[in-house]
């Protein structure tokens, strides 16, 4: 028995991974034949498939059907997955650009209504106040209000 595979449209190509002939002598006997299809667009393409029984072991042809034709749809390749995963890297970056840069707006808007109103951040607060001994720097004691002079009591 002979199977022939033969391939046409959508850049296809078909590798025989099996011998194309091979003996079947008694209704015991099994066969397999294998084909590697492999695509290199997107689009349709054709797969015909041609049986031929051949006399013993010679070239003398005992019977052939007409092919088996059968048409496919490719949607997917290696190129065209990776395309798409590019595609869908940009997008997931600029999405994640565009949540920065909002973030990043938002806390200088922040800051500026914050300097405006005369409010100090947490951080100011704390940036501002002298550690209670700065070696070398006599610290001035300020008091809180004017001083009163007590009179004496006699």
């Amino acid at each position: 028995m002979g199977v022939k595979l033969h391939c046409s449209g959508a850049g296809v190509t078909c590798t025989a991974l099996s011998s194309e002939r091979q003996n079947v002598l008694t209704p015991d006997d099994k066969a397999k034949w294998r084909w590697m299809v492999k695509p290199s667009a997107t689009g349709t393409m054709t797969l015909a498939l041609t049986v031929t029984a051949y006399y013993r072991d010679t070239n003398n042809v005992l019977f052939e059907k007409p092919p088996f034709m059968r048409r496919a749809r490719v949607d997917a390749t290696a190129a065209n997955t990776a395309r798409r995963a590019k595609d869908d890297a940009v997008a997931v970056l600029a999405v994640l650009g565009a949540v920065f840069g909002l973030g990043v707006a938002w806390v200088t808007i922040h800051e500026f209504w914050q300097r405006r109103s005369g409010r100090k951040t947490e951080a100011e607060a704390t940036k501002k106040t002298l550690p209670r001994r700065v070696r070398g720097v006599r610290r001035v004691r300020h008091r809180d209000g004017p001083r009163v002079r007590r009179r004496n009591r006699t």
